[in-house]
């Protein structure tokens, strides 16, 4: 390995100012489309989000010094989700607007020049990229140890690398660019969502889902309750605390994330339940990302919103785990009763 090496991960970060980083080096302005009120780096897919997924990424490519930097209005989830994510959590500083954003950038720098990195990867986190640090740095060896900017064949990623005992780019300063060889996901829709799923599922991307298997292909994660007489189909994914009551079928590749329950009956086919949502009794949810009461059907790109709780909607507490249903008897009780 190089010399010392160091990442500053931005979560939610407004566009970058020329004058820190260089042409054609820009974060991502886009608009954190994602759901639950926090940034999209913090929503679980198949058992862990976006900034735990790429710590634990760094954590193994050998770079220990690790910096978190977001807007003081997604610091909480990011605190909790960081918490999770390795042996030892990384440095979180907040800031309140755009310009103090980068003020708090300058500081992390000045963190990392104290820590003796010398080599420093900045790494916008709207995109899920997996990367090794090794060619970047050679790259930029071969290139009088300039700034690097790692792209694919789509464009740039949204990761720099800078070498800290050099001066920062100026303003018109031209990037060498460097083609991404290894996974790379914009999570800019929901399908993009939908394809990280099965990419993990298939072994298209070094991430794996949560939980153990318990079977090849269908991971269960800690605290999930899945009834004797439901069925699961691989590959699927059951998330933490969540809910499978008696007669159900997850199958094609379908996820179910945390604190979820999927009712009595109900088919979730080829479709993901983002945390917390709640799925009636007797459904089919086909195609489809859920969001408590918001439905994505992804073959025709409709969104609806359904305001009865009784068929989608949050899980919450309503719902005991050791019964088959909600009502207050175990499910083959309520069963014999509705075939009536």
């Amino acid at each position: 390995m190089f010399s010392t090496v160091g990442a500053i991960l931005l979560i939610d970060a407004p566009p970058l100012p020329e004058a820190m980083a260089g042409a054609g080096c820009r974060a991502s302005s886009r608009p954190h489309q994602f759901v639950l009120g926090s940034p999209s780096a913090c929503l679980e897919i198949l058992g862990a989000s976006l900034v735990q997924r790429t710590l634990q990424n760094l954590q193994a490519a050998g770079i220990g010094h690790v910096a978190v930097l977001c807007r003081k209005e997604a610091a909480l989830p990011i605190r909790e989700a960081i918490a999770e994510s390795a042996e030892t959590p990384p440095t979180l500083l907040s800031a309140d607007t755009g310009d103090d954003f980068w003020l708090m950038m300058e500081r992390a720098q000045q963190e990392m020049r104290a820590k003796h990195v010398e080599w420093l990867f900045v790494v916008n986190l709207d995109t899920y990229t997996e990367f090794e640090p090794e060619p970047a740095i050679r790259h930029s060896l071969r290139h009088g140890s300039g700034p690097v900017q790692i792209i694919d064949r789509k464009g740039p990623l949204g990761i720099w690398l800078r070498n800290l005992t050099r001066e920062a780019p100026r303003p018109g300063t031209v990037l060498e660019w460097l083609v991404l060889e290894g996974y790379s996901n914009r999570l800019t829709t929901m399908s993009d969502l939908r394809r990280f799923v099965m990419d993990m599922f298939h072994f298209r991307c070094a991430s794996r889902p949560g939980g153990e298997p318990r079977k090849p292909g269908v991971w269960i994660d800690r605290g999930a309750r899945v009834h004797r007489r439901a069925r699961i189909v691989a590959p699927a994914y059951i998330g933490k605390n969540t809910t499978i009551c008696a007669e159900t079928v997850i199958t094609r590749s379908s996820s179910i994330e945390r604190d979820c329950v999927v009712d009595y009956g109900s088919v979730v086919e080829d479709s993901c339940l983002l945390p917390g949502t709640y799925v009636g009794p007797e459904l089919d949810v086909a195609s489809s990302i859920v969001d408590r009461n918001r439905i994505l059907h992804l073959q025709h790109n409709a969104t609806l919103e359904v305001h009865d709780s009784m068929l989608v909607g949050a899980a919450r507490s309503r719902f005991r785990p050791d019964l088959g249903r909600p009502g207050g008897q175990p499910a083959e009780s309520q069963h014999r009763k509705s075939s009536r």
